[in-house]
């Protein structure tokens, strides 16, 4: 036991150093020496804070497909990460493929912005004092003599139970897509096509450090 206590506070240690000095590299502006003790230290201790910080070192190396690839990583992990959400709106101004947003209702574009603002575990996590609050206007509710207080009890309780439903769905449809989306970065430009048959005609080029949802995939085997 003592011996396992042991073998990971070394671990630790090693780590922390490894962190220290990527940090220390990329104050200094050392960015490729920086990159690889970032990479050092994913493949121990993946996180959003990592991915960043190795997105930040391919953006000054002018490397900004995988720049591209680990902001991605990041908000994969932390949706919340303005930092991260930032500088992929700085990149996409640099690179050459220009796509326009979908013209959506205010309240649809509302509700993608807000429910993307947090994690499924951050939506989860507040619910809890939701649920702690909608218990306590309960039992005012209950407790309560007073017509008028026991009405204003009730009216909140209701409300507040709104509101925490709310979160716990925000909470599954962001767990959803956590799941099932798959987000791609093009490290080399390609050609698109209109339909997924061999026979289609080409659309248009898409270059690297293009980031896409992928939604289907199609799979044919050419015989020569």
């Amino acid at each position: 036991m003592k011996r396992i206590l042991l073998i990971s506070s070394l671990l630790t240690i090693f780590i922390a150093g490894f962190a220290l000095n990527a940090d220390s590299l990329y104050l200094q502006k050392d960015y490729i020496g920086a990159m690889k003790g970032y990479e050092a230290q994913l493949k121990e201790t993946p996180s959003a804070r990592l991915f960043y910080n190795l997105g930040n070192c391919h953006y000054r190396l002018n490397n900004y497909p995988k720049a591209v690839l680990n902001y991605e990583r990041c908000l994969k992990l932390d949706p919340s990460c303005k930092d991260a959400q930032f500088n992929l709106e700085l990149i996409r101004t640099k690179l050459p493929d220009r796509f326009a947003e979908k013209s959506e209702m205010f309240f649809v574009r509302w509700y993608q912005q807000t429910l993307q603002a947090h994690s499924a575990t951050e939506w989860g996590l507040m619910a809890l004092p939701a649920w702690a609050l909608t218990l306590v206007l309960f039992a005012l509710y209950l407790l309560l003599r007073s017509p008028w207080q026991r009405r204003l009890s009730f009216a909140l309780f209701i409300l507040s139970l709104l509101f925490t439903l709310t979160l716990h769905v925000f909470a599954a449809v962001r767990n959803h897509q956590t799941k099932t989306e798959v987000r791609a970065v093009l490290m080399q430009s390609t050609d698109t096509f209109t339909q997924p048959a061999l026979t289609s005609k080409k659309d248009r080029a898409l270059h690297e450090g293009t980031a896409f949802t992928v939604t289907d995939t199609f799979s044919k085997q050419v015989n020569e």
